[in-house]
């Protein structure tokens, strides 16, 4: 969870890079990561760009989640650029912190900075 550093609104983000919920066995949280993801990824929570000539799509993944569908004939050209943003901030106020998994086990720790 994290809040959106403008609108002040709350999201979830996920897609491929979560790989665990804090305090959950790998079991549980690998179901509770697909549950989410289902309901992400439902029609009606997505957005699909019919592409014409001239278009610039960005997308703030501060609060979305893209994913390329590679349906098309059509030759792209594509350009990606990653902005250096704001830490990420949750719901409770707590700043974003690196973890990293502790050696010959499966729990996480804070990274050192």
């Amino acid at each position: 969870m994290r809040v959106h550093p403008e609108t002040g609104e709350r999201r979830l983000l996920l897609g491929n890079f979560a790989q665990k919920i804090i305090r959950f066995n790998r079991e549980d949280s690998a179901r509770l990561i697909n549950i989410f993801q289902d309901d992400i990824t439902r029609p009606e929570n997505t957005v699909r760009w019919n592409w014409a000539p001239g278009d610039v799509a960005i997308w703030d993944n501060r609060a979305t989640q893209h994913q390329s569908i590679g349906d098309f004939t059509e030759k792209r050209e594509l350009h990606r650029v990653t902005i250096d943003g704001d830490l990420p901030v949750s719901v409770d106020g707590r700043r974003s912190v690196t973890r990293t998994k502790r050696p010959n086990t499966q729990q996480f720790q804070e990274a050192a900075e």
